[in-house]
């Protein structure tokens, strides 16, 4: 039986003795503390921290006709419905933190024709708007 048109071009050479993986690896029983310090180099560390997603850690949510249509965390991690998807890819990319989450909620806010309801009062929050907002209303 003979096999055409089959390119050897990529194929690739072995030189060399060749041995089992059953020769080569030999299985050792470690000891407690070097069970111990293998368990310690791969575990990861759990810091404590929180997942930016979590309730602590909200900025902001969008409200459009009393629904809530968006919410955005102090990181700048942003949640909008897929039916917005396209407005997504629009909002401010400059970094994270704060300042992004500000930048987020305005850009979502505009475009939806919707308001910002803080979860609590952004840090960026300046008397001279606290004032401003107040003689206005």
């Amino acid at each position: 039986m003979s096999i055409s048109g089959i390119s050897n071009s990529n194929s690739l050479a072995f030189l060399g003795e060749v041995r089992s993986a059953k020769e080569t690896l030999q299985a050792q029983k470690l000891s407690s503390s070097q069970s111990q310090a293998l368990d310690k180099a791969t575990t990861p560390s759990i810091s404590g921290a929180e997942a930016d997603n979590t309730s602590n850690n909200l900025y902001a949510e969008i409200s459009v006709n009393d629904k809530v249509v968006a919410k955005i965390w102090e990181s700048g991690l942003t949640k909008l419905p897929n039916s917005h998807a396209s407005l997504a890819s629009e909002l401010s990319q400059s970094g994270t933190g704060i300042q992004t989450a500000q930048e987020r909620a305005e850009q979502i806010a505009k475009a939806l024709g919707g308001k910002i309801d803080y979860a609590n009062q952004p840090s960026s929050y300046s008397f001279s708007e606290s004032l401003a907002n107040l003689l206005s209303s």
